[in-house]
């Protein structure tokens, strides 16, 4: 330890990005004037200083010549970062000042990933094991490290927090009133949602519900553009739900959600039928079982080599699909097996894209003719496809727009083949 000028000293701009100019309360002032600085500094060998920005303000304000430092060096930019944030984990903070330790937090982890990625020689991504890629983006993570409770609120936050940032005027308003303490990130949240629904009912500019008819029925088939969430359908109006959500923490929030939506939207007894990655298994079924009643589990067998899960040194050569039922419970009509053969990725459309054979399996063993079968999270459509084959009503619901136009393609060109 050694005393510098704080003439010498100089802030650190990533302090100054997140926290800005605060002000030093007069309690503060009176501690350092009674007692001194009894923690120094922790500056690099240039004088900048990592931890202590308060404490140097405080000496400069009250006319100190010199402040107890001690100096610490960095193997990395990435780790001179994550010092900063670190050394001001207990100190409070505003909103504002949470989201952008998290937009820095975000950006570190991905950085950390890319390390991981580049010593273990190999790409990540969603694999057929269902891993996803372990980018250190996890909401969870976030949300912990900049003490916002779970990775729904912090999503959430984010939500705000963006619409701020692009300019979105009721938002703006929401980020003061949250950092002031006279709003929730729920209420402002519910909000920014309430006047986005509100503005595309207004605008009308862009039909989000895409109907057609098959060769097979008058009824009407329906793809809905927008996240499942929002789409207007009446409770207690599907037959049957089958999905592939993304997996991964990063995506537990959509589990939640589809949860929600399936108790909300299946009819009695219907079947909730999801692909699921192997590794958080006990997360899903948590999530899909405080709404809907755990049925059985199929396996899909892989058609080709078993897949390795890296993360356990398991050779896998399955993937599990969970199948929940809103009760009472009623069981299919004919006996089904719970071994479904892999058709193997039909890719064309979608790089997650499932096969059409299995899920003609599942369609057959699990729904009826007529029945309306929905997938909230649609991609290209394959389940869609695969339900109209099957003499099933099909709804899509699928929120990017480059994957809602591939699905619309694909579906007029089977019109188009009937």
């Amino acid at each position: 330890m050694k005393k510098v000028d704080v003439d010498k000293l100089q802030s650190h701009e990533l302090n100054q990005k997140i926290y800005g100019d605060e002000e030093i309360s007069q309690d503060f002032l009176d501690s350092i004037d009674e007692f001194g600085i009894l923690v120094p500094l922790k500056v690099k060998p240039d004088n900048t200083i990592i931890s202590g920005h308060r404490r140097w303000k405080g000496a400069k304000k009250l006319g100190l010549d010199k402040v107890p430092v001690e100096t610490i060096t960095f193997s990395s930019k990435l780790a001179e970062r994550e010092a900063i944030l670190t050394y001001n984990k207990q100190r409070d903070k505003t909103y504002s000042q949470k989201m952008k330790e998290a937009g820095e937090w975000e950006d570190i982890e991905e950085e950390k990933a890319k390390e991981r990625q580049e010593k273990l020689g190999k790409s990540h991504g969603k694999d057929p094991s269902g891993q996803l890629s372990q980018r250190g983006r996890s909401k969870d993570k976030i949300a912990q490290k900049v003490k916002m409770g779970s990775g729904r609120t912090y999503d959430r936050a984010k939500t705000v927090w963006d619409e701020a940032k692009k300019g979105d005027e009721v938002a703006k308003k929401q980020v003061e009133k949250i950092d002031k303490g006279k709003e929730s990130i729920h209420g402002a949240y519910k909000k920014i949602k309430n006047k986005e629904r509100t503005e595309k009912i207004k605008s009308n500019k862009k039909d989000n519900v895409r109907k057609f008819k098959t060769k097979n029925f008058n009824d009407i088939h329906s793809l809905y553009d927008e996240e499942f969430q929002n789409v207007d359908i009446d409770n207690n109006s599907i037959d049957h739900i089958i999905t592939d959500p993304p997996y991964g923490q990063d995506f537990f929030n959509l589990w939640e959600d589809l949860a929600t939506f399936a108790d909300n939207k299946l009819k009695e007894n219907g079947f909730l039928i999801t692909y699921a990655g192997n590794i958080h298994i006990p997360k899903y079924h948590q999530f899909l079982g405080q709404k809907l009643d755990y049925y059985w589990t199929l396996a899909l067998i892989h058609n080709g080599p078993n897949q390795r899960i890296s993360y356990t040194a398991v050779q896998s050569g399955y993937k599990p699909i969970l199948v929940y039922q809103k009760p009472p419970m009623n069981k299919p009509k004919t006996d089904v097996s719970d071994i479904v053969q892999g058709s193997g990725r039909e890719k064309d459309h979608h790089k997650w894209q499932q096969g059409l054979d299995e899920l003609s399996q599942i369609i057959k063993d699990f729904t009826e003719p007529n029945d309306l079968i929905c997938d909230p999270m649609a991609g290209s459509g394959t389940t869609i496809i695969a339900s109209i084959k099957n003499n099933r009503r099909a709804m899509g619901i699928e929120k990017q727009d480059k994957h809602f136009q591939a699905m619309k393609d694909r579906l007029m060109e089977y019109k188009k083949s009937e």
